[in-house]
């Protein structure tokens, strides 16, 4: 009987922990698409993302932000011949590997 109260316990925990994680997705979603407009028009990410309390999530969105811009940045300079698409992939992944990190390792 214990076992199967543990097991639901850990069933609720766990479902608790994915919807926490969906919430906080949503929340960061929202914000970059609540400022991409701003962002397209001519203000910088720190301007864009001034309004935002939370240290955490302002420098998520920021982070997020500024990779978008990289990425667009790079995705166009493959067309143009300045990279190929084997450098545009690699600088893709080490970005990715980058920003996965926490910010005090970097």
């Amino acid at each position: 009987m214990k076992g199967s109260i543990l097991t639901q316990e850990d069933k609720s925990f766990k479902q608790a922990l994915e919807e926490l994680n969906t919430r906080i997705a949503k929340e960061i979603q929202d914000a970059i698409v609540a400022r991409i407009e701003r962002l397209i028009g001519g203000a910088t990410v720190a301007e864009v993302t001034a309004d935002i309390d939370d240290e955490r999530m302002r420098r998520t969105v920021s982070d997020l932000l500024l990779y978008l811009q990289v990425d667009a940045l790079i995705a166009s300079l493959e067309p143009l011949g300045v990279l190929n698409h084997k450098q545009v992939e690699e600088i893709h992944a080490y970005l990715r590997d980058r920003l996965s990190l926490p910010r005090e390792w970097q």
